[in-house]
């Protein structure tokens, strides 16, 4: 294993995007893409990425995959720390954004091949946008 892709759904999402920070320093590897797939309780959970956390994904260069109800963004404190520290964040607008919903699309529809792949592009389905979030 070289490159690990992280994906976690609701409160899942915070181990996930803890794995980006915990795998390259207990492991060697890599984590260059983490998918937040509805995260949990709004973004206001105790496990969201620190600052310091957030410099060294960004030093890595880990990309982050956000998909949320489109109207998230940068108004949610965690995810302005990630986009302020240097962090590569993709809000990835999902056109149907009931909870649940979120992820079995992901699951169903392809996201996990599209992640694993170069993900030069966006994944080409129509329920989804895709956002640079910058300060």
């Amino acid at each position: 294993i070289d490159e690990i892709v992280s994906c976690g759904s609701s409160l899942g999402a915070y181990p996930a995007m803890q794995s980006a920070v915990y795998i390259p320093q207990l492991y060697g590897i890599r984590v260059p893409c983490v998918l937040s797939l509805d995260a949990g309780d709004d973004w206001n959970s105790p496990y969201c990425l620190s600052r310091s956390q957030c410099l060294g994904t960004a030093a890595m260069g880990t990309e982050f995959y956000l998909f949320e109800s489109p109207w998230v963004g940068t108004d949610r404190a965690a995810i302005r720390r990630m986009v302020e520290t240097g962090n590569y964040v993709i809000l990835v607008g999902c056109s149907y954004d009931e909870h649940v919903r979120i992820t079995l699309d992901a699951m169903g529809m392809g996201v996990l091949h599209w992640a694993l792949g170069d993900r030069t592009e966006p994944c080409e389905l129509d329920i989804y946008t895709f956002t640079r979030l910058t300060e």
